[in-house]
């Protein structure tokens, strides 16, 4: 059975559909600014603990044998 749905009318500007389109190469735009920016000044990591000084912390257990 077919269902028939009310569209609403649109207004000048979302007939035009120019602000969506804008709006989108906003969002490209400011990716593609973050992106350079991060290539250009990139971030400095610290150094990660490695597997016997997580020990001290107690996120590693200990197996003895039986």
């Amino acid at each position: 059975m077919a269902v028939i749905v009310a569209r609403p009318d649109l207004n000048f500007w979302e007939r035009l559909y120019l602000p969506s389109i804008v709006g989108g190469m906003l969002i490209t735009l400011r990716h593609m600014a973050q992106t350079l920016w991060r290539m250009v000044f990139p971030r400095r990591h610290v150094a990660q603990p490695g597997i016997l000084e997580m020990s001290a912390t107690g996120l590693m257990t200990m197996q003895y044998p039986e």
